[in-house]
């Protein structure tokens, strides 16, 4: 874990800035339950899978109580909230200042004018927002389109579930549309996709559900009828707010008490989601 974060920060990330990485990633898997669900059947009964979830069981699979698979993007789908991390950390010291990685990560799944809000609330009157955002911009951009841009493992292959389950699907992400659109050309996932809902299309962003709420009405489909695929707390905060269920992986950060306590699942993969998704 400490080989990942030098490789991640580099040798100048402080000694409290490692620990509270390495600290965030230690995940919880104990859920109190997956709400809301609605059976096909009238009998219901409860049990618990691993992990102390609670399941309603009904004569269907879990993913068959839904039209619509709802999916964020960066963190989840794609490995890139590290490399956004690293930019930052970078474009922060080109101008001498050593950023706090507890306030970066409270930015993750936020769209640019609520990070701006977050950062400089958090960092205070000191911090040049407005000189380290064009060079985090550049570096985040020159990283991700001189390499080939990461899939996190498990992805395609819960994709084609999905597909093969006939479920519309869509993005929900706090990243501009287009940029979106061709991020997810270059990582070979445009084609799972009937719609994208950018962050530059709505006047809230996460955890505000407008996002959720827009995809809901451009599909079509109900918010109660549309599971969500979420990596940060701020897009959780989203999705339960549009009254959808949800499924976090998460990513660079460990989910807060305040999300815990939604008693929504919080898995490790997107292996075990499948897993989950098939139980009857």
């Amino acid at each position: 874990m400490r080989g990942q974060v030098r490789a991640l920060n580099g040798r100048d990330m402080s000694r409290s800035d490692e620990a509270a990485l390495c600290h965030a990633r230690v995940f919880t898997l104990a859920t109190r339950g997956f709400l809301p669900l609605r059976p096909h059947s009238k009998k219901k009964t409860r049990k618990k899978w691993k992990n102390n979830i609670v399941i309603t069981s009904c004569n269907a699979k879990q993913i068959d109580k839904f039209q619509a698979v709802i999916f964020d993007m960066d963190g989840l789908l794609l490995d890139t909230e590290k490399i956004a991390l690293k930019a930052f950390f970078e474009a922060c010291r080109q101008f001498d200042f050593e950023p706090s990685l507890d306030i970066y990560l409270r930015c993750v799944g936020t769209n640019p004018v609520r990070t701006k809000v977050i950062l400089t609330q958090g960092y205070g009157a000191s911090f040049p927002f407005d000189k380290i955002s064009p060079v985090w911009g550049e570096n985040y951009r020159k990283a991700i389109t001189e390499l080939p841009i990461p899939v996190k493992t498990g992805a395609k292959e819960f994709l084609n579930f999905v597909k093969n389950s006939g479920k519309r699907t869509a993005i929900a992400t706090s990243t501009a549309h287009q940029t979106a659109r061709d991020k997810l050309e270059r990582a070979g996932l445009i084609s799972y996709f009937e719609l994208i809902v950018g962050g530059d299309q709505v006047a809230k962003g996460k955890p505000d559900p407008e996002t959720y709420l827009k995809v809901s009405k451009l599909l079509g489909v109900l918010s109660r009828h549309c599971l969500v695929l979420e990596d940060s707390d701020n897009g959780v905060l989203a999705a339960h707010g549009a009254g959808m269920s949800v499924i976090q992986i998460p990513d660079l950060k460990e989910p807060s008490m305040e999300v815990k306590s939604l008693g929504h699942p919080v898995l490790s993969s997107f292996k075990e989601v499948e897993e989950f998704l098939k139980i009857t």
